[in-house]
């Protein structure tokens, strides 16, 4: 047993990638809770030093996982012969999401550039 956790590697792709995603749903959180510190401390260390997590993650580490999911993984998984017909388009639509989120990203970055600016910035929850 081990009293160190570790972070699943290239061996455990499918580890890889859940521990991927439970850190954008760790980010996520952050942000969720980002309006309501904002009005009640407002851009205040705390603020800042969140803002600035989610923004370096997001800037970095997301591109890059929609860049590997959208040319190593979905390619491999349609390219299995048993692969499901009817589990093109989710993947297909996945893709679109990530679009999507890439836009929404552009003007919600900039929110959190001037937060970590000690700006006043009013978050939508």
């Amino acid at each position: 047993m081990s009293l160190f956790v570790t972070a699943p590697d290239f061996d455990d792709p499918i580890g890889l990638l859940l521990a991927c995603h439970n850190k954008i749903l760790s980010h996520c959180e952050t942000l969720e809770q980002l309006p309501a510190h904002l009005v009640s401390h407002g851009p205040d260390e705390e603020a800042r030093q969140a803002a600035g997590r989610v923004l370096k993650y997001f800037c970095q580490a997301e591109r890059l996982h929609h860049d590997d999911e959208e040319q190593n993984l979905f390619p491999l998984l349609t390219a299995y012969p048993d692969f499901p017909e009817n589990l093109r388009a989710p993947l297909h639509n996945l893709s679109l999401q990530h679009r999507d989120l890439e836009k929404a990203w552009s003007k919600l970055s900039q929110d959190l550039e001037a937060i970590v600016a000690g700006k006043e910035v009013h978050l939508s929850p």
